[in-house]
């Protein structure tokens, strides 16, 4: 893992940014040989995986890159709070082209919140991809520490 002074944070497998105009500056990204290998079974492997604390109550952009393919995908999570339902919430939203927006509604409490089972988000590099998430959090305990995993499953036949 490098990290660059002029704006530029350079990780493993994936770009993270809090806001277009106010961010870690684009974190850009380049794919090297991990240190750890991390697998479960024969078939899904971690492809990146992290945990990051909220900046400024700002919305986290993830911008995931593929190695083979040169995809782009752009996940972007936006905090959000209703009074009608008390319950935590994950609403998706289509961003449009290789972009998702998870509205987390109500995820402002201090149990951990997130998906209970990877979800199954398309495929990157020729391989089905998954995402799991954690959200920390609190209204007396801010900034929110948010914890990720990306897999990469199966080989995707035909597409």
């Amino acid at each position: 893992m490098s990290l660059y002074c002029e704006q530029t944070f350079v990780k493993v497998g994936i770009a993270i940014n809090f806001h277009e105009l106010f961010y870690l500056q684009k974190v850009t990204l380049k794919k090297t040989i991990m240190a750890v290998k991390i697998s479960f079974g024969q078939t899904i492997k971690v492809f990146e995986t992290g945990t990051l604390v909220q900046f400024n109550h700002e919305n986290i952009i993830l911008e995931l890159n593929g190695i083979l393919d040169q995809t782009k995908l752009n996940f972007e999570f936006r905090f959000q709070t209703s009074n009608e339902n008390l319950d935590p919430q994950i609403n998706l939203e289509n961003g449009g082209t290789n972009r998702l927006i998870f509205n987390l509604i109500n995820f402002d409490n201090k149990i951990n919140h997130g998906n209970m089972e990877p979800v199954k988000l398309g495929k990157l590099d020729n391989k089905e991809l998954f995402l799991s998430f954690r959200v920390t959090s609190g209204k007396d305990t801010f900034p929110r520490t948010f914890v990720y995993t990306f897999y990469l499953g199966e080989e995707v036949k035909n597409g």
